[in-house]
């Protein structure tokens, strides 16, 4: 499928069946290698395909950008934390560092990512200026709402006007300037999320 031949072949075809359900621009969405074929093939004939829009398909997509984050942030531990933690084996962390090995990337990110969450979280805690209390029922809330989750127990939750508050003061929190390394590692948690 990434001849050249078969992706040209594949892009007048789609043109033409675009052409005949009078559609004047065709979007077509490929896997990785066939798209950077395609690109090419688009580059050097701009104007026999400027109605063509080529886009790479989402799981692709997807992959590219976890591999986008390992690159960021690998040398800055995150692959001596997963392996120190047994999250990912010492054999897999390039594949979970490139984004080729998806589902272990993804547990690995979220894992790290909610880690960090939690310590955000509890350094809120600490600086905020909420009370023990309210910080203590919060969670008495989220424990509550956890043993029967419904979509009218959260919602009754985030509805809360303690839990808006709180929510709101996080938020500022979060967008605080705290230094270089948080805001590295903020920047982390907003690509994983």
């Amino acid at each position: 499928p990434t001849d050249p031949s078969a992706v040209y072949t594949l892009l007048k075809r789609s043109q033409m069946i675009a052409e005949q359900v009078g559609q004047r621009e065709v979007d077509i969405v490929l896997d990785e290698a066939i798209f950077a074929k395609g690109v090419e093939i688009i580059w050097d004939k701009q104007e026999e395909f400027k109605n063509v829009v080529l886009r790479m398909g989402a799981f692709h997509t997807a992959m590219v950008f976890l591999s986008v984050i390992g690159q960021r942030f690998a040398d800055a531990g995150l692959t001596d934390i997963w392996i120190e933690a047994d999250i990912v084996a010492s054999g897999s962390i390039s594949g979970v560092i490139s984004g080729k090995h998806y589902n272990r990337a993804m547990r690995a990110h979220k894992i790290t990512m909610e880690a960090m969450e939690r310590i955000r979280w509890e350094q809120f805690c600490m600086e905020s200026q909420l009370d023990s209390n309210e910080c203590k029922n919060f969670l008495n809330d989220i424990e509550e709402a956890k043993k029967n989750i419904t979509n009218e127990s959260v919602q009754q939750l985030t509805e809360k006007e303690s839990t808006r508050r709180i929510f709101d003061k996080y938020e500022i929190f979060c967008d605080e300037d705290r230094g270089e390394l948080d805001k590295f590692w903020d920047s982390y948690i907003d690509m994983v999320d």
